[in-house]
């Protein structure tokens, strides 16, 4: 079993009814009240996308995703300036941090979690790349994020 895998399954024994499963590379895992997160594996990668689209909120990494800073933390290949990518739609921000699944643990990840407000809704759509400080940072699996 990969650590993908076994990472998957301890979320599904841990959350049983109340995670949702989209497929067999995605979970929609609860982390505060009305609150979930998507976890995607990918596979061009091999690494584990968390995504958040969290719009009306002051642009502060360090105080609204503290979750993306672990995760920018956790993973040795990527630093603070360079672990995330920028896109500002409308009044809306939107921070992808990447890291390998291998670094995880459900203790760390629930750890992590915080108080992060946004739904993660999974579509085709690809999010626009102006504004992007790299275009090189994106993830190979794009998402739409939509706030409740």
């Amino acid at each position: 079993m990969d650590n993908y895998t076994k990472l998957l399954t301890e979320l599904d024994q841990h959350y049983q009814d109340s995670i949702v499963v989209v497929d067999e590379f995605s979970r929609m895992v609860p982390c505060a009240e009305e609150t979930v997160l998507l976890l995607e594996y990918d596979t061009v990668t091999d690494e584990l996308v968390i995504g958040a689209h969290v719009l009306d909120l002051p642009v502060s990494v360090d105080q609204q995703f503290p979750l993306l800073q672990y995760a920018l933390r956790a993973n040795s290949d990527y630093t603070e300036t360079q672990g995330h990518s920028f896109s500002l739609h409308e009044e809306a921000l939107f921070l992808h941090a990447r890291y390998n699944a291998a670094v995880m643990t459900i203790e760390d990840l629930l750890s992590a979690m915080g108080n992060i407000t946004a739904i993660v809704d999974r579509t085709k759509e690809q999010l626009p790349t102006e504004n992007v400080s790299s275009t090189s940072e994106l993830p190979t699996s794009m998402h739409t994020m939509i706030k409740i």
